[in-house]
């Protein structure tokens, strides 16, 4: 067992004390502990290097997203022959320790399986938060068993569409077969993305509870409510994404039906006092019909 594993930070000081007891539950699992640090201030990089000494910690100059900072840790585990799987987890995912070796172990048993994931829950608790996921004709990712608690019929194993982008062990030859993540998206979108290309290449997704995780949500607020360049990434790159996989008709119908569900999410984001993200709502549904992929200030600085 060879894993290497890439966790992508910028700027996270608010949670790097819950991020290090999370590493050290799971550290002895893993050859490689790659950090991609994406443009954080000097001085969040000087913590970076002193709390996680055995680490290889890539700086990029600026934050240019998840997705291309995924990349470059990708490609540098890929440079070790003796790597065989690539684990990617955010820093605000709890493993505890022995999941990641079952989920190494239930990966490699299956030989069409590319890449895996364990039952994740949700902060603190034993309510399921995806269990895998299935992805609609309209690009919308439906988390597997998502709010239940765990039974005796939720299987031990079983294929799904896609993966948590943050919480999976991919084989090396999954990115040397599919090639690595679409640096277009920035942020969001990168797990219907890959599962599309899964699908394509006959790659199977694969999701066990014999291995379980938690997202513990440390949020610099507290608040439950999305943050506004969140809003604006996640519907461009779902009309982005029907474009590149099925072209301008899917990508009209995404559109159409993300516009028609606009009112009603209105309500939701007034009730939540969060009325700024009907605008990048809507902007986002825009900028994506009309392919612009431009990163404005408000999400690079993010």
């Amino acid at each position: 067992m060879k894993i290497a594993s890439v966790t992508v930070t910028y700027n996270d000081q608010y949670k790097i004390k819950e991020w290090l007891s999370y590493y050290h539950e799971h550290r002895s699992e893993i050859s490689l502990h790659i950090i991609v640090d994406s443009g954080s201030d000097p001085n969040f990089s000087r913590v970076l290097h002193g709390l996680f000494p055995d680490s290889v910690i890539l700086h990029r100059e600026r934050n240019m997203g998840t997705t291309a900072a995924y990349n470059d840790g990708i490609r540098h585990a890929l440079e070790r022959e003796d790597i065989d799987s690539i684990l990617l987890l955010g820093n605000d995912i709890r493993m505890p320790s022995g999941s990641l070796t079952i989920l190494h172990e239930a990966l490699f048993r299956e030989e069409r399986c590319g890449v895996i994931m364990p039952l994740l829950f949700a902060k603190n608790s034993d309510i399921i938060e995806s269990y895998g996921s299935t992805i609609d004709k309209l690009l919308f990712l439906n988390q597997a068993h998502r709010n239940e608690k765990p039974n005796d019929s939720l299987p031990v194993i079983h294929e799904v569409g896609g993966v948590v982008g943050g919480l999976n062990l991919a084989k090396r030859r999954y990115y040397e077969t599919l090639g690595l993540q679409d640096e277009r998206l920035f942020m969001y979108g990168d797990e219907i993305d890959m599962g599309l290309r899964m699908a394509a290449a006959g790659v199977k997704a694969m999701a066990t509870k014999r291995a379980v995780a938690w997202h513990q949500h440390v949020s610099p607020t507290g608040s439950k409510c999305r943050q506004e360049y969140a809003v604006f990434l996640i519907r461009r790159n779902n009309i982005y994404l029907a474009y590149k996989h099925f072209g301008p008709l899917r990508a009209l119908a995404v559109f159409a039906v993300l516009i028609l569900r606009a009112p009603l999410l209105a309500g939701a984001f007034l009730r939540k006092g969060a009325p700024d993200q009907i605008f990048y709502y809507l902007f986002g549904c825009i900028c994506g019909i009309c392919r612009i992929q431009r990163n404005f200030r408000f999400i690079v600085d993010n």
